[in-house]
């Protein structure tokens, strides 16, 4: 009864094992035509499994060694056949990677190629050049990947031809803007030339024209050149400011500059033709409008670089404690400059050119940076008399000019008292002499009764 049981038993296991394997192997045939790897995969690793753990069952039973065979067998080919379809997928991933990574490629190529074809007639040389650097790094970087495809040989040579023609354009158009560049300077550069000889030509001719102002009686000459009343200006006889103001109107607004500029200049080196340089100015200003308004610049132009040179010396004077004389203060050309500002200054506040707040900051400017008579250059104390002399009879007309006046005249007064060290005066007798007509003129002068 025991062997009976233990005989029945052994059969059961046996039947088990074998449905098991059984089972293995067929869920192994049945998905041998799988996409699923995995599932696959795992019905390998099950049979392998159940092979392994009834191994021995099977070597101990006679007459079942060729099921294990099978088994086994069938273990083999499904390996073998999982190991294939894994290649073939692996293969196939491997080439669907590499025709996108082509297609990205041809793509970039293609941009690349686009840009510089695009941009072949664009002004911008930087633009073209940037997208020419582009392709040839593009082309640089794929070289070897349209080396490796085959049947893509012809975009990288059409691309590369592309990047040729480019270069040779790009060369084209970089000398055709050297040689407009330089074409450009050499104009300017003529016609920079051209000007300088027109400004010269220019302050020639209206030194001409002043050096033939005569020497006496040089108003009279000016005023005898206008037309007489009820004369027509045909009719009028040519004299020498017409010939003068003629140039002048044949003068581009632009040179009126020059003009203005030769007229201050003969003012500053002939003072004792000052008075009849003004007069020409104001009638050329007649003919030619804007000329006065020029000159009204030129001061203000020249005023801060004159008061910064006087400032400066005036410095330096404080220090020392001394007087120093006018050539210490600056060259006789800027003083004499300083006397034509303040001429000028008068005869167009006379004219109404310039307000009185316009001849108030030209004085403060100037007069105003020594707070010590004893510093004062004697060129400015000669500047600010001729300018009261010039513009006083119009300043005393006003309660603004007179007290302007005063100030100057207090300012004066001072100057005229300061001594040097031995007792004797600073200043030059005109000066002084100046000072004390003005002082005899006024009204009220600081300091005095009435006169």
């Amino acid at each position: 009864r025991i062997q009976s049981a233990v005989r029945a038993m052994q059969a059961r296991a046996h039947v088990r094992i074998k449905r098991k394997l059984a089972y293995a192997v067929g869920c192994v045939v049945s998905t041998t035509q799988c996409k699923s790897l995995t599932e696959r995969m795992s019905n390998v690793d099950s049979l392998e499994a159940c092979i392994s753990e009834n191994a021995a069952h099977f070597e101990r039973k006679s007459g079942v060694e060729g099921q294990i065979l099978e088994a086994k067998a069938t273990l083999a080919r499904a390996r073998q056949e999982l190991q294939n379809a894994a290649a073939v997928r692996i293969q196939s991933a491997v080439r669907a990677m590499q025709a996108r990574a082509h297609v990205r490629i041809k793509r970039k190529l293609a941009y690349a190629v686009g840009c510089v074809v695009s941009t072949t007639q664009c002004k911008s040389l930087t633009e073209r050049m940037s997208n020419v650097d582009s392709l040839e790094a593009c082309i640089s970087e794929n070289a070897a990947h349209f080396e490796r495809t085959p049947g893509a040989e012809g975009q990288i040579l059409e691309a590369k031809a592309t990047l040729a023609r480019a270069r040779q354009e790009l060369q084209n158009a970089a000398a055709v803007r050297i040689q407009s560049a330089v074409r450009a300077m050499q104009a300017r550069r003529v016609d920079a030339r051209l000007r300088i000889e027109r400004a010269r030509a220019i302050s020639l001719a209206m030194q001409g024209f002043l050096d033939r102002l005569p020497q006496e009686d040089c108003d009279t000459a000016i005023l005898d050149s206008s037309p007489q009343e009820g004369a027509s200006p045909e009719e009028a006889p040519k004299g020498y400011f017409d010939d003068m103001a003629e140039f002048v109107s044949q003068c581009g607004a632009d040179e009126h500059e020059l003009v203005a500029g030769a007229i201050f200049d003969r003012m500053v080196t002939l003072p004792h033709l000052r008075e009849s340089f003004v007069n020409v100015a104001f009638r050329l200003n007649a003919r030619c409008p804007g000329l006065c308004q020029l000159l009204v610049e030129r001061i203000h132009r020249d005023l801060g670089v004159l008061a910064a040179c006087f400032g400066v010396l005036s410095s330096k004077a404080a220090v020392d404690g001394c007087a120093p004389a006018p050539q210490e203060f600056a060259t006789v050309r800027q003083q004499e400059e300083v006397c034509a500002i303040l001429v000028l200054s008068g005869h167009f506040y006379v004219r109404g050119l310039l307000p009185l707040e316009g001849l108030d900051e030209v004085a403060r400017m100037l007069v105003g940076l020594w707070s010590a008579p004893q510093s004062l250059p004697e060129s400015l104390v000669k500047g600010l008399c001729l300018l009261l002399e010039v513009a006083g009879p119009i300043l005393e007309s006003t309660d603004a000019g007179n007290l302007f006046r005063e100030k100057c005249l207090a300012r004066l007064s001072a100057v005229q008292r300061a001594l040097a060290p031995d007792g004797k005066h600073l200043y030059s007798d005109e000066v002084l002499f100046r000072i004390r007509d003005l002082r005899r003129s006024s009204p009220r002068s600081p300091g005095q009764g009435q006169h």
